[in-house]
C-alpha cells in the first residue's frame, strides 16, 4: 500500500516527511490515513507523533484539497458572479483548470476571499484591497506601508463619523421644529427643507454647475 501512494525520503527520516505520489486511486482521506501509517510504521505508534506532526499532517491533508468555483462561492457565502469579478480585477489568482476546463480552486483561495470580504467589511475599497494584497506578497518587507494605509483608512472614517454626527444634529433640530400635530401641508420640517441652506462641505462636494 505504501509503495502506491507514498515515497519515504531516507534523508528526511528524522523528521518523518513523506510526499504523497501521484496516485489517481488515491483520495484525500487515503492520503492521510496512509501518512498516519507510515508513521507509526516507523515511530512504532501514532502517539509518538509531535505536535508539529500532526500539524503537518492536518495541512496536508488541507492542502491537497480542492473547490469547484461553486464549492468556493458557497463555502464564502458569496455568488459566482463575484468571485469571477475578483479574478478580473485580479484580487484573486487565476485558477488552474480541470480537464473539462472548470475552475479548480486550492484552500488557499479560502482565506483569499475572506481577506478580502474582511477587507471590505473595515471599509477598504477594492482598489484599496489590491495594494493590501500586493504589500503582503512582500513577507519579508517591514510593515510601514501596511500601516499608512491603515492610519489613512482611519482619517476616512474619522471624517465619515464628523459627517454622520453633524447630519445627526441637523435632524434632532428638525425634529424639534414639529410636535406631529399640525397638516404636512404646514409641516414646519419639510418648510426647513425648502429653505435651509447646504452646508458648506456639501456645496464643495456639489459644486453649481453654471
Amino acid at each position: 500500500m505504501s509503495e502506491l501512494a507514498i515515497t519515504h525520503s531516507p534523508r528526511l527520516r528524522r523528521t518523518t516527511n513523506f510526499r504523497i505520489a501521484d496516485h489517481p486511486e488515491v483520495n484525500d482521506e487515503m492520503a492521510t490515513s496512509l501518512i498516519i501509517q507510515c508513521h507509526f510504521h516507523v515511530l512504532g505508534s501514532v502517539n509518538s507523533l509531535t505536535r508539529s506532526q500532526v500539524q503537518g499532517i492536518c495541512w496536508l491533508r488541507s492542502a491537497m484539497e480542492t473547490f469547484t468555483i461553486g464549492e468556493l462561492a458557497k463555502e464564502c457565502q458569496i455568488n459566482l458572479e463575484t468571485l469571477r469579478y475578483y479574478e478580473r480585477l485580479g484580487l484573486m489568482p487565476e485558477p488552474p483548470r480541470s480537464s473539462s476546463g472548470h475552475r479548480i480552486y486550492p484552500t488557499s483561495a479560502l482565506s483569499r476571499v475572506h481577506f478580502i470580504r474582511r477587507a471590505q467589511a473595515l471599509g477598504f475599497s477594492l482598489a484599496e484591497i489590491a495594494e493590501l494584497l500586493a504589500l503582503r506578497r512582500n513577507q519579508e518587507d517591514v510593515c510601514n506601508d501596511v500601516i499608512r494605509q491603515i492610519e489613512a483608512k482611519r482619517r476616512e472614517v474619522d471624517r465619515k463619523i464628523a459627517d454622520l454626527e453633524s447630519i445627526r444634529r441637523a435632524l434632532s433640530r428638525m425634529k424639534r421644529l414639529c410636535n406631529g400635530d399640525c397638516l404636512v401641508g404646514d409641516c414646519p420640517i419639510l418648510e426647513s427643507l425648502d429653505t435651509a441652506k447646504p452646508s458648506v462641505r456639501s456645496r464643495k462636494r456639489n459644486p453649481r454647475r453654471t
